[in-house]
């Protein structure tokens, strides 16, 4: 029941649960949510229609498989196929709205409300980009942060790591720090493996329990700057 509750919720309410995204908002606008129940209270009238079945289908088929029968709901990565879906919904609910501007207050009514549509969707289109852009400038998970922090270094930087945890070849940071070369050494490796970290340039990332190995690449790399 919770997992149905946080599924059914993710378009208007529950943020997502992921270490890839990690986005604390709902995955649609809140002007643009209603649109989505309209259209699928449509789509459930039509259901017989080939297209509004292959909707449905569509939509609940990835809510169940990619949600509800899973952990963490909503996990985005696993549910990002919906967009289209609800997307579609939304166009649905758009053109039943258009239709009736057209069938209550004439033709002439359809191009002013048809302008007001495109104002909607280009405002809400503004915000989430700039909502979106405003939460995840500076909040990751760590291995996000990493990744963009050595994505903004030279290309000829090589990057090597002491983490307990996520190590540099962790799909986030390897992503976001390709093509930079990662080199991760195993915390209870012995100093003799730091040799292994060669480049022109170099950059480490430790984490903080294994500080203690700074003596050690200070010892090969006098000059280095320390960032925390």
């Amino acid at each position: 029941l919770t997992q149905i509750k946080l599924s059914l919720l993710m378009f208007n309410q529950t943020g997502d649960n992921s270490s890839q995204f990690g986005y604390p908002h709902p995955m649609f606008h809140a002007l643009i949510s209603p649109l989505i129940l309209l259209g699928l209270v449509f789509a459930l009238r039509r259901w017989k229609n080939a297209g509004m079945a292959f909707i449905l289908i569509w939509l609940g088929l990835i809510v169940m498989m990619g949600s509800i029968l899973t952990i963490d709901a909503p996990f985005w990565p696993r549910l990002v196929g919906i967009v289209p879906a609800a997307a579609l919904l939304i166009a649905v609910a758009l053109d039943q709205i258009l239709e009736l501007a057209k069938n209550t207050l004439g033709a002439y009514a359809v191009m002013f409300v048809g302008g007001l549509m495109v104002i909607l969707l280009v405002t809400v289109g503004y915000l989430n980009w700039t909502l979106y852009y405003q939460t995840v400038k500076s909040n990751a998970a760590a291995p996000a942060m990493v990744g963009r922090y050595i994505s903004r270094l030279p290309l000829d930087v090589t990057a090597c790591s002491i983490t307990s945890g996520p190590p540099l070849s962790v799909r986030e940071t390897y992503f976001l720090a390709w093509p930079h070369k990662l080199v991760d050494i195993k915390p209870d490796a012995p100093d003799s493996e730091l040799d292994t970290c060669t480049g022109s340039s170099l950059v480490w990332v430790i984490s903080p329990e294994n500080i203690g190995r700074l003596d050690a690449i200070r010892a090969r790399w006098p000059n280095g700057i320390l960032q925390e």
